[in-house]
């Protein structure tokens, strides 16, 4: 049998005045040639990793009160951009060859409406499709064989409240980084949110950025910017806040006895791996990564260090005090240390191969990171599939990534399984 595993599609409107959005960049034509090889192997079947769409990237006009119809909106865009790839998923379904992980930016398909959507939309593609969908909350366990998630539950920037079930309210309890998208991404159009070389840029690349694509006029973009910043810190105080409590251990376990099928202690290892939202164990930690305490400290000393050169008569005053608000800022910076948002890349590996001897599975695939990767430790294999997103090297979006369009192909039934990272390029698979 051939198990296949690709995710973090991030599928999304058309929308020709963001590089990320044109048409002409997605990935549809390759993912079709690929899902057609797929479809050709023996006795196969799809599995997809999480993030298949990116809903918060879909700007509505007009949002609406009711989340539910908010998400069935968005989706609805999404599915009129991407009818022939629906149509290939829709087939995969209908046959009961398709399994269905959920990631952080699809969670509003938690939402009865939105899902009531993606069925609708699948069987009119093909009949029995929404019957032959399995649409699983966080993953997918195969004794013996397998564990596969998203990943993002251990990342404390993507993950929600609940690893089971995201909603709050009548909506979704967004992740931080969620909301990063749904507020700065959405209103910066140059700004490619899947290239991490645009993300993690530090703050000399963000002034790079802002002199080469929003300069003029010169405050247009920070306005934007600290605007959209403190609106998603006020978001994420709001959400903390009407939440009673984070769920239990014990009703954690309880759930993942049920619906994962583990025991009771590999269910309680497994979740004493999962962190808590950002929001939740430090108010400070999100305006750090909003580069909000920045905002308001550098143009402070500026101001301060120039109104003591003003006051003083001193003639070494001119040097003293920009010396000093220069050094008082690097005592700042060194006594909070780095920050606590450690990199996705170095933790899911490690978070993978746990997870896969706790459950005792040989293999454990996740995504997320959008990078596609192979670790063999402990006897156990942890793979990571990739993204077949918007990736690009620059910001125009020309110059495709080297690590994009990657997949996981497992072969399994008598003996051991054998897996294999593997990359689509020109038309084939080829491995990695």
């Amino acid at each position: 049998m051939n198990t296949v595993l690709l995710g973090d599609l991030h599928l999304t409107d058309a929308d020709p005045r963001r590089g990320y959005k044109r048409p002409e960049v997605f990935a549809d034509q390759r993912l079709l040639q690929c899902l057609e090889w797929i479809e050709g192997l023996d006795n196969s079947r799809l599995i997809l990793t999480g993030d298949v769409f990116d809903i918060d990237l879909v700007v509505l006009e007009q949002p609406g009160a009711d989340p539910g119809q908010a998400a069935v909106r968005k989706l609805s865009k999404v599915f009129a951009d991407h009818q022939p790839l629906l149509a290939a998923l829709a087939r995969f379904a209908a046959r009961g060859r398709l399994q269905w992980l959920m990631g952080n930016h699809d969670l509003e398909l938690s939402l009865p409406q939105a899902r009531r959507a993606l069925d609708d939309e699948l069987e009119r593609h093909a009949p029995g499709a929404a019957a032959g969908l399995r649409l699983h909350r966080w993953a997918l366990y195969e004794p013996g064989l397998l564990w596969a998630e998203h990943g993002h539950v251990y990342d404390a920037y993507a993950c929600s409240h609940d690893p089971f079930d995201p909603r709050l309210d009548d909506g979704i309890y967004f992740p931080f980084g969620c909301l990063v998208n749904q507020q700065l991404s959405n209103a910066l159009t140059s700004f490619n949110p899947n290239s991490d070389e645009q993300v993690h840029q530090g703050i000399a690349g963000y002034l790079r950025h802002w002199l080469r694509f929003d300069f003029w006029p010169p405050w247009r973009l920070p306005l934007a910017y600290l605007t959209n910043a403190a609106t998603v810190y006020k978001r994420a105080l709001d959400q903390r806040a009407r939440l009673d409590a984070l769920p239990g251990l014990d009703e954690l376990t309880q759930r993942a006895v049920d619906e994962l099928g583990l025991q009771r202690e590999q269910a309680r290892e497994l979740l004493r791996e999962l962190p808590r939202p950002v929001i939740h164990f430090s108010r400070f930690e999100p305006l750090r990564t909003l580069l909000l305490d920045k905002a308001v400290l550098i143009p402070a000393l500026a101001v301060g260090a120039g109104a003591a050169v003003v006051a003083s008569s001193s003639p070494v005053a001119p040097l003293f005090w920009p010396l000093c608000a220069v050094a008082f800022y690097m005592g700042y910076e060194w006594l909070l240390g780095p920050s606590k948002a450690v990199g996705k890349e170095r933790v899911l590996p490690r978070i993978g191969l746990r997870a896969a001897e706790i459950v005792d599975a040989p293999l454990c695939v996740m995504g997320h990171s959008h990078d596609p990767g192979r670790v063999e430790g402990q006897g156990r294999t942890y793979l990571n599939p990739g993204s077949w997103g918007p990736l690009f090297s620059d910001v125009e979006c020309t110059r495709r990534s080297s690590k994009a369009d990657t997949l996981v192909r497992i072969e399994h039934g008598e003996g051991p399984p054998r897996a294999e990272l593997l990359a689509w390029r020109n038309g084939r698979a080829v491995r990695l």
